[in-house]
């Protein structure tokens, strides 16, 4: 499990930093609006896993159409049309939903976990794009990504070395205190190492703040997709990424830890 962990981000790892650096303008956003639609096709075969429903099954090809415009919308349009292609990823699901209400007591879930996705996965990953636009962006998403990164697999391995106090057992009973700690330490380490190289103006005090808030949030991100998967039954998200399980596995932190980002990159430093 450890070999294919490495060897599926050996090989991975390259092409976000690749797209990021030498992909142009518009290769980057192309690339997240793709881990956009797969990580949508992921999320709702787990809140659905049956997948039965027609009704559900055409709502969730107009949410992973509409999601993939949610992120490319930031990059190619104005801001305000972000809000625009929100509301329509919602009007249409919600009008289909009423028209079933009286056969289906299930459907106001239905359009709840709709909802949900449009927010939890688009909106985080059009975060990204925004900074992106923003001065240094490409360099602020590369220390993200390695902060963030970093606080995962300092979590995994000092809880698996040192951990005997469990987080969230209901949630996720493989997480303890010792390794949640482990990690914040991880995202602050790297942070300030990797963040002194990449923008040396990067204040220390702002920047450690930074750090940790990343690494809070991602390490929230993580619980959280876990209970989405824990109230499906599921080990996995997917089989996409050997050793990691799906794509939504691999970026469940970087989700939440998307408007940590976007809002200290463009309002505060």
């Amino acid at each position: 499990m450890h070999l294919k962990r490495w060897l599926t981000s050996l090989v991975l790892i390259p092409v976000p930093v690749s797209l990021l650096f030498l992909g142009g303008a518009h290769l980057f956003p192309l690339f997240v609006a793709l881990v956009c639609a797969l990580s949508l096709c992921e999320y709702y075969r787990i809140v659905r896993p049956d997948g039965e429903d027609r009704l559900f099954r055409t709502i969730s090809a107009w949410g992973i159409g509409m999601g993939s415009i949610l992120v490319l919308s930031v990059h190619f349009l104005p801001l305000p049309w972000l809000l625009f292609f929100f509301s329509i990823s919602l009007i249409l699901p919600a009008w289909m939903c009423m028209r079933r209400f009286e056969a289906d007591a299930g459907i106001p879930s239905m359009l709840a976990f709709h909802t949900l996705a449009m927010g939890y996965i688009p909106l985080a990953l059009a975060s990204y794009i925004l900074v992106y636009h923003a001065d240094w962006g490409a360099r602020w998403i590369f220390l993200v990504l390695c902060v963030v990164s970093a606080g995962d697999a300092g979590a995994y391995y000092v809880g698996t070395l040192w951990g005997r106090r469990k987080l969230c057992p209901l949630v996720s009973p493989g997480k303890t205190v010792e390794g949640s700690l482990g990690g914040l330490a991880a995202n602050l380490v790297v942070g300030m190492v990797l963040g002194g190289y990449l923008l040396p103006s990067l204040p220390s005090v702002k920047g450690a703040i930074f750090f940790v808030t990343l690494g809070i949030a991602g390490q929230i991100g993580d619980l959280f997709e876990s209970m989405l998967k824990r109230s499906a039954g599921m080990k996995d998200s997917g089989r996409l990424l050997p050793g990691h399980g799906g794509l939504l596995d691999r970026i469940d932190a970087l989700l939440f830890a998307a408007p940590v980002a976007l809002v200290m990159v463009v309002y505060i430093f």
